[in-house]
């Protein structure tokens, strides 16, 4: 989904709030990025996500001769795109523009009745192949 459709909707969810109380929300999405977005973190994080991704992908094919799929899902739209860049980094192989290509794709979702035109990736990140 467009990042400027999720803004539209997050501030239609929230036109009914007062100042203070999208403040505290701001405040929330701030914390939540300085928290799990931390740059050593994501580091750390984007590194054992490789790792197991192709750990258990090996293992996937012996049974039933795919890798098989996973999802990471981020607390906010920052983190996603930031460890989505630090995966791309160990793994350039992996990205591809293409949206039928590669094997790491972001989905931003608007919120969980949100279905994305390809059923198979909704609400975060997706590995394939």
């Amino acid at each position: 989904m467009d990042p400027d459709v999720i803004d539209e909707r997050a501030d239609e969810a929230t036109a009914s709030l007062d100042d203070s109380q999208r403040e505290r929300i701001q405040q929330a999405v701030a914390v939540m990025n300085a928290l799990y977005g931390a740059p050593d973190r994501l580091r750390v994080l984007s590194k054992d996500i490789v790792e197991h991704w192709e750990a258990r992908s090996a293992q996937m094919r012996k049974f039933i001769g795919v890798p098989g799929k996973g999802m990471i899902v981020c607390a906010t739209r920052d983190i996603c795109a930031e460890l989505y860049e630090r995966i791309i980094g160990i793994k350039p192989d992996w990205h591809d523009p293409d949206i039928r290509k590669g094997k790491i794709k972001v989905v931003y979702t608007g919120g969980p009745a949100t279905r994305h035109p390809s059923s198979s990736m909704c609400g975060g990140r997706h590995i394939t192949r």
